[in-house]
């Protein structure tokens, strides 16, 4: 099989290489994924959040970023695959402790995480789980085969 493949490499001028890595920003999974395979999603919602850590940002400051731009980071991944129970409580964590805590990394939680998750027509503050959004993502990607 080298021999072929160093023929292919000279014939069509490319390199070969041994491991995937990524493919439009995912990483391509040999076998079956493993909860390691996604923790890159975690890692870029905690660089983003290291820029926000220093500024000084009130509550409804916090949930808007929380809203737009926390929630979104993991959503394209959401649409593509399925994500563990584990990665998806640790997106919750994140965007739970951004909104209640300080720059001190001291905060009282208020309200409870179900309460902040309900609908806003429900008197929640309309920011949803990351596993109901990650079947509601899934769902449409099964929505638009059919």
């Amino acid at each position: 099989p080298q021999a072929k493949i160093n023929k292919l490499t000279s014939i069509y001028g490319i390199g070969s290489t041994t491991s995937l890595d990524k493919y439009l920003g995912f990483p391509i999974l040999k076998g079956r994924a493993k909860i390691s395979d996604f923790h890159f999603i975690i890692d870029k919602m905690q660089s983003r959040l290291a820029f926000w850590k220093n500024r000084m940002l009130n509550k409804p400051g916090r949930l808007a970023l929380a809203s737009s731009v926390l929630t979104s980071i993991p959503s394209y991944y959401m649409q593509i695959a399925w994500l563990p129970q584990i990665i998806c409580d640790s997106i919750d964590q994140i965007t739970r402790n951004f909104i209640w805590r300080d720059f001190n990394n001291k905060g009282i939680h208020l309200v409870g995480w179900n309460k902040i998750t309900r609908p806003k027509q429900y008197g929640g503050l309309g920011i949803r789980p990351a596993s109901e959004a990650n079947i509601s993502l899934l769902g449409k990607l099964v929505w638009d085969m059919v």
